[in-house]
């Protein structure tokens, strides 16, 4: 029982020493016992920051990791989408995210966070991508062109600042990916809008 309970410990040691935070997943996919995270959680004097979710007191509170962490259907979309992309530099107060139709993991009310839903699953899971958020930590996020696309959709919804610099920082980005964007904008039948919107920056720019 001692030389186990050493193994164990020396693997959450090491998970911990990787990811600076240590998770009731990590514990169950190293087939260690519940139990036993408590009480390297009590002995290290790590913090609960989430249901299953436990880190120290130096761990920098990343609120887009965790929101996504606790209910893993949420892709950051719309402004915050432009934000984790670099295509805004507007503060994004209010998390925004997408989820599939029906999708309510949660009892309460969650501040500062505005979900919509997509019945459609083809247009929910088109152009998923992962991107770091300020604090190092790795998020799903829809990419360029869908937030884009969508940008252009939700024209109303958006300050002027931040719908034309964000098309203009889309039209510099090397990385652009064309087919893509007029593959998404076919999908939400916006190709014409997409097309007159976007010959327009490319020529000003």
């Amino acid at each position: 029982m001692y030389v186990q309970n050493m193994k164990n410990e020396e693997k959450l040691v090491s998970i911990y020493s990787q990811k600076k935070y240590l998770t009731s997943a990590d514990v169950k996919d190293e087939g260690i016992p519940s139990w036993f995270l408590s009480c390297f959680v009590k002995k290290n004097q790590l913090i609960k920051l989430a249901p299953g979710f436990y880190a120290g007191p130096d761990w920098p509170i990343d609120d887009y990791f965790l929101l996504q962490w606790r209910y893993p259907k949420f892709i950051f979309s719309g402004l915050s989408a432009l934000s984790l992309l670099g295509l805004t530099e507007k503060v994004v107060g209010t998390m925004e995210v997408t989820a599939p139709f029906g999708y309510h993991p949660y009892r309460q009310t969650i501040p500062h966070l505005e979900i919509h839903y997509e019945r459609h699953e083809d247009r929910y899971a088109f152009g998923i991508v992962e991107k770091e958020t300020i604090f190092g930590n790795e998020v799903r996020v829809y990419g360029y062109e869908k937030t884009i696309v969508d940008l252009i959709r939700n024209r109303k919804d958006y300050e002027d600042e931040v719908f034309i610099k964000a098309l203009k920082g889309y039209v510099r980005k090397k990385d652009r990916d064309t087919i893509k964007l007029y593959e998404y904008a076919k999908l939400v039948h916006s190709e014409k809008a997409v097309s007159d919107l976007m010959e327009v920056v490319a020529d000003e720019n």
